[in-house]
């Protein structure tokens, strides 16, 4: 499952609980009901004109909408996650700072906390006497479920999203060296030769077909539908890695891929394939095979 759900459950419960009824009012006047009317979080902003508090459906909607983006080359996993955790930073930060304006206000003439809250009810709905009292009703609760799924999300995400790279092997891309036509033929160290196309055993990853052939002496692979071997996985690039035929070999090279190459656990941005070596391309595993 997605971690990312949690997230989305978690701003649009945030969004219901904002419209929903969150509070009942009720005052009573020498023991006759004469107000009794639920109010949203949204009536309480345009009644007693706290617009700070219209941070708070911002924030989620940025948080949602941050949740939909797949990251790429350009749009890092950590750009997106901070986007979320500021979406949702909003939405606490404008709560904290009206609380703490109100109970400035008009706390100070109350002995408790409980009655300050009283006093900022009784200022935002008009109310100049008896005594408010108030319940907790269902957008409420959504509100405050909703912000806890968002946290519980936001921990899920944390290791995944902040995680560093791991550490590339700097290897050069290949390259073609130049040969003289006055140097003789064993000046270079011999490449085996195979007569066999390669292909590729699927050791962990979703397909129809394994092993994967080798066609072509540019084989390419990503999760665009124009490779040759195409991946449907978030964490490989669109053009990821390429393997092709040089000088009676097969080489594999990786495209400036965001989440990298990987042969034989090692980070590599070209390398030379020797039938048994492991390659790693997002969540897929593969083992390079040829006949010689």
């Amino acid at each position: 499952m997605d971690k990312r759900w949690l997230i989305r459950a978690g701003a649009v419960m945030v969004l219901f609980g904002f419209v929903l009824p969150a509070v009942s009012i009720s005052v009573n006047i020498l023991g006759f009901n004469l107000l009794d009317t639920s109010y949203s979080i949204y009536q309480m902003i345009s009644l007693g004109k706290i617009t700070l508090l219209l941070l708070i459906p911002t924030g989620s909607v940025i948080t949602l909408i941050a949740s939909f983006i797949n990251s790429s080359e350009t749009i890092k996993p950590g750009y997106l996650f901070l986007a979320q955790v500021g979406g949702i930073a909003l939405g606490f930060l404008s709560v904290m700072i009206t609380g703490i304006q109100y109970y400035s206000k008009y706390g100070k003439s109350a002995s408790s906390m409980s009655d300050s809250f009283k006093e900022i009810f009784k200022y935002a709905f008009d109310i100049l006497q008896d005594v408010v009292t108030f319940n907790l009703e269902f957008g409420l609760f959504l509100f405050i479920a909703g912000y806890a799924l968002l946290i519980v999300g936001l921990l899920f995400l944390a290791p995944e999203a902040l995680r560093p790279a791991p550490r590339a092997a700097h290897a050069a891309p290949y390259q073609q060296p130049y040969v003289s036509m006055a140097e003789p033929a064993y000046s270079y160290p011999p490449v085996a030769t195979f007569t066999s196309p390669p292909w590729l055993d699927v050791l962990s990853g979703n397909f129809a077909q394994t092993p994967v052939q080798i066609t072509s002496n540019i084989f390419l692979i990503g999760r665009g539908q124009n490779n040759n071997l195409n991946l449907a996985d978030p964490s490989v690039s669109h053009q990821h890695a390429q393997i092709y035929n040089a000088q009676g070999g097969w080489y594999i090279q990786d495209s400036g891929s965001l989440a990298g190459l990987y042969v034989n656990d090692l980070r590599i941005q070209a390398k030379q394939l020797f039938p048994g070596d492991m390659i790693r391309i997002g969540t897929s595993l593969f083992r390079f095979m040829q006949y010689q």
